[in-house]
């Protein structure tokens, strides 16, 4: 094989080589991408849950009604919303404890996902 053949080739491999470094980036950077989206919104729903808690142990320990809190609510229906979604998926009839586990189990996913997928 000629000198110059085999520079031509050794190019060539080189060249698909960061292309393939080049593809490997965006992927990872779609992943992160995905990933960060995804943790967001479990966030919000675990804030929503959350506060939905506080919300609830307040209002039965000063007696007041749940629209004298501003955006009670939006929270109180957002989160009864996310509730009878995760019932069906989870068969547990306490509300309390559902919530709570809904917590858990987005607590858990949002670790995984920020261990494994986004870098």
């Amino acid at each position: 094989m000629p000198p110059h053949a085999a520079k031509l080739m050794n190019a060539r491999g080189n060249s698909e080589k960061k292309n393939e470094e080049k593809l490997e980036v965006i992927m990872q950077s779609l992943l992160n991408l995905i990933g960060h989206v995804m943790n967001s919104v479990l966030a919000l729903i675990a804030i929503v849950l959350i506060l939905d808690i506080i919300l609830r142990n307040y209002l039965a320990k000063s007696g007041k009604d749940i629209s004298a809190i501003p955006a009670g609510d939006i929270i109180r229906d957002t989160s009864l919303t996310i509730l009878a979604a995760a019932k069906t998926a989870v068969s547990i009839e306490d509300k309390e404890l559902l919530q709570k586990v809904v917590i858990a189990i987005i607590a858990a996913v949002f670790l995984l996902i920020r261990i494994f997928v986004i870098r």
